[in-house]
This record gives C-alpha cells, structure tokens and sequence, in this order.
C-alpha cells in the first residue's frame, strides 16, 4: 500500500482544498446569486453531461487500465497505446453527438414543462461532455502511470477555482445569464486543455498508431471488453444520476436545486473512496495479470478499513453540523429542505465506501461480464423505484431509491466475490469502527451549542474527532489510518 498511500495521500489533500473551493460555491456563492432553479439547471446540466460523454468514452478509460499491461514498452512509447484509446472514443462521441441531436427534441419535451433552463441551455450539454471525456480518457492515461496528482489538481482545482471566477463576474461585472452559463461550460474546455498538455510531458507521450502491434495482439477482446465496460459504466452512472434528472423532470428545477446541496454535501463523504480507488485500480488489474489473490486481498480489507473510518468522521461532521451550516447559507430555509436527504445520501456512500473496492475487483477480472447483468438490474430498479418513490415523497424518495439501489448492488457484488473467489473486505474491526461511529454520533447530538453557528460548529467538529479518531488510532483499527495519521503529524511537526 506504499504506493497507494503516497498518490492518495495528496490526491486526497488536493481533492479537499477543491471541496473547500466547492464548498464556498456551493454554499454562499451559487446560493447567493443563482435561484433555486438556476441550482436546479447548474446540476440537472452536468449529470446529464456525465452520462452522455460515458457513452462516448466507450469503456475506453477501463481499457487503459486493463490493457496497458499488454502494450507497455517505455522505448516503444507504448506501441500506440494512447492513440488507440483516444481515437476510438473520439468516433464514438461523435456518433452519440449525432444520435443526441436526432433524438433532442424527444428527450427536451420531457423537461419542457417543470425545467424550462435545462431546455433553454441544452446545447452546452455537447461542450462540457466531450471536454470531460477528454479528461476521462488522459487522466485513465495518467493513472496507468500512476500520476494522478495533476489531474485531480485540474478536475478539483482548476474546474472548481474557475467556476468562482465566473459566478464572481456574473454577480459584480453584469454579464449576461446566457454569458454566464457559457463560461461555465468554458471551465471544462480549460480543464481538458490543461491535462492534455500535461501529459505531453510524459517521455512516452505519443500519438502515432502501431497498427502491426494491435494485429499481432488483436484487438477483438479488448473491444468486447469495452463494450462491455460502456454498458457497465452508463448503468452505474445512471443509478447514481437519475435521481437529480427525474427530480427536474417530474418536480422541477427548484426541488433540483434543493436536492442539489443534499448531493454536494453527501459527495464530500465518498472523497477518501475517490482518491484510493484511482490509484488502486491499476494495482489491482496489474494482480490479475499474476493472479496474484493475496495482493488483491490485501488492497480490498485495508481499503474497506480506511474508506470506513474517513467516510464516518465525514459523515458525522456533516449531519452533526448540518443545522449551523443552514444558518449560514445564503437562502437557508430553503434549502435546509435537504436535511434529510444528505442524510440519507450520506448512509448510502458509507456503504459505499465500506464494501470497498469489489466493482474494480469484479471488472478486470475474468468475470467482468456479471458487472453488466447485475447493474442493468440495478439500474431498472433505479428507474422504478425513483418513479414511484419521488412522485409519494418528493426528493426524500429520490434519496430512499438511492440508498437501496446502492445497498443492493454492493451486496450483489460483494456475494459474488465471496463465492467466485472467496474474498471479502470485512474483519471484526469493521464492527468495531460502525460501534464507534453510532456512539460518537448520539454523543454529538448531545453536545454544548452556542449563540454563534460557527462557533457551535468549530466547538463540535474538535470535539467529534477527538471523540472518534483517538480510539481508532490507539486500538489500531486500520494500520493504514495509523500510518496515514503519522505522517500528517510528522509534517506538521516540521512546519512548525
């Protein structure tokens, strides 16, 4: 796990300097000078740019993974490794480009009633997705060299530092709403922009083809394998996002908007999850190679171990802090109608984040095709159930098909590892840790408030981590957790 700790240990610190900058747009400037509905269209725009640049990417950011192995020679600049995963998503854009353009009108009459922004400023939908494909497809790249600092300085420093700027322009300068939107999107071409141009810097940085070396190891199984990975992502995606496109659909943009900050705010959870699994995955496609169990073993118990522990001081730093965070926010009682669905939201990336890693173990093994079956499956249940859930009980029901959507795809998965390979990621110290997250939670309940909100919140923040992190360290739950917290002392021991 040295490697591992090392990318995810500043990935992480990068990707929470990005949250800060999120959370201060998110929380006072997009509150303050977006209405609900604007809210509403900022989110409904870029869940449906995530599913549809992922069919464009065809599987190819898995085939990165997978593959690299197979095309990997450093003097031989990969033999065309990086021109075969960028010229086919590329063809395939533009086929679903085409395909979206034939179909707009079909899908844009679904919204035109309740969301009436998202069909104004449909056509920013083609930009911002292939600017995130391109992203997709060089941060794969990168992450097969193990370089994944940069981009996740760009996806959350740069995307997210840009977006101030443009929301700042928009409250002080007296550009236009059309303008506004517009730039917005422009902060994805620039994000794009600046991994490609990091990636030039790699030594095996090349666009040339080496068509005799795709003959000689054939490409039929990696394109069965993208195909596969296409389907499998778009499904896995869709049970994330359809809540939010069908909250704009069936209720409109202003409950979107709202439901929007339950979303935010239960994100900022499965982060440590984000950063270790960038890293791992071409770990653990590298250990199949061998078949080497042991190390896949390894990976899927400690990352299970540190997912849990991060994810429950996030979880209740969060909830804990929720009603001084309403307080503060711009339109609070507004938007304080998200209570329950960032905690409902919250239960569901914890669960998540502790059936670990079992997804990436499943898609590069050589049952990667029962990822497929079982989030088709899912993905339906997703449909129904946030159907009917959102028409009885608005965006708490969108939240309820989420938690059980989720619950029942880790437990699909988590079975099958145990019987096909006899892996699974729990010890008696993930009880452990849940006992002690349950105990810290109703002791935070119980906890001194004070007059001011920040106050409150700083006062029970300390409060909740000393009540929690020290008996995790001190009983050693997580060696890793250990280590990790080891070094974030040692370094500030040296700053000072």
């Amino acid at each position: 796990m040295g490697i591992i700790q090392r990318q995810a240990f500043w990935s992480t610190i990068i990707t929470y300097a990005g949250v800060l900058i999120g959370f201060v747009n998110v929380a006072f400037l997009f509150t303050a000078y977006l209405n609900p509905n604007e809210m509403g269209l900022r989110g409904v725009l870029f869940h449906f740019c995530v599913l549809f640049h992922q069919i464009g990417v065809f599987g190819f950011s898995s085939v990165a993974t997978r593959y690299f192995p197979k095309f990997e020679d450093e003097k031989n600049k990969h033999n065309g490794f990086l021109s075969l995963i960028l010229c086919f998503p590329f063809i395939f854009f533009c086929i679903s480009s085409i395909s979206l353009v034939c179909f707009q009108d079909v899908i844009l009459a679904e919204y035109q009633e309740n969301s009436k922004l998202f069909v104004e400023y449909f056509y920013l939908v083609y930009p911002i997705a292939f600017s995130m494909l391109i992203m997709q497809v060089f941060e794969s790249y990168a992450g097969v060299h193990l370089k994944t600092v940069f981009p996740t300085f760009v996806k959350e420093v740069v995307l997210k530092g840009g977006a101030t700027i443009v929301i700042l322009l928009y409250a002080f300068s007296g550009i236009s709403s059309a303008l506004f939107w517009e730039l917005y999107a422009g902060t994805y071409v620039l994000g794009a922009a600046c991994i490609v141009v990091y990636a030039t810097t790699f030594d095996s940085f090349s666009l040339a083809f080496n068509w005799s070396y795709y003959k000689k190891i054939g490409l039929k199984g990696l394109f069965t394998f993208a195909g596969f990975m296409v389907v499998n992502s778009f499904a896995s995606l869709l049970v994330l996002r359809i809540d939010l496109l069908m909250i704009s659909s069936i209720k409109g943009e202003f409950f979107a908007g709202v439901y929007v900050i339950g979303i935010f705010m239960s994100t900022v959870i499965e982060i440590p999850r984000k950063s270790i699994a960038k890293i791992s995955t071409p770990l653990i496609s590298s250990a199949w190679n061998r078949m080497d169990l042991d190390s896949i073993q390894d990976i899927y118990k400690k990352a299970s171990g540190v997912q849990f522990i991060s994810g429950i001081v996030m979880f209740l730093l969060i909830v804990l802090n929720l009603s001084d965070f309403y307080e503060l926010i711009p339109k609070g009682e507004i938007y304080s109608q998200s209570f329950l669905v960032v905690v409902i939201l919250g239960l569901t990336k914890l669960i998540d984040m502790v059936f670990s890693l079992n997804g990436e173990i499943i898609g590069y093994s050589k049952y990667y095709k029962f990822n497929l079956l079982s989030v088709l499956v899912l993905a339906v249940l997703a449909i129904v159930s946030n159907y009917y859930l959102i028409d009885l009980y608005g965006i708490e029901g969108a939240a309820l098909a989420s938690f059980g959507s989720i619950l029942i795809f880790n437990l699909l998965k988590f079975t099958f590892i145990k019987v096909k390979f006899g892996l699974q990621p729990f010890t008696w110290r993930t009880l452990v840790i849940a006992c002690l997250g349950v105990c810290v939670y109703f002791a935070g309940v119980y906890m001194p408030t004070f007059d001011h909100p920040v106050v409150s919140a700083i006062v029970r923040t300390a409060l909740i981590i000393v009540l929690f992190a020290t008996p995790v360290y001190f009983l050693k739950l997580s060696p890793d957790f250990n280590k990790m917290a080891d070094t974030v002392t040692s370094k500030i021991k040296k700053l000072v």
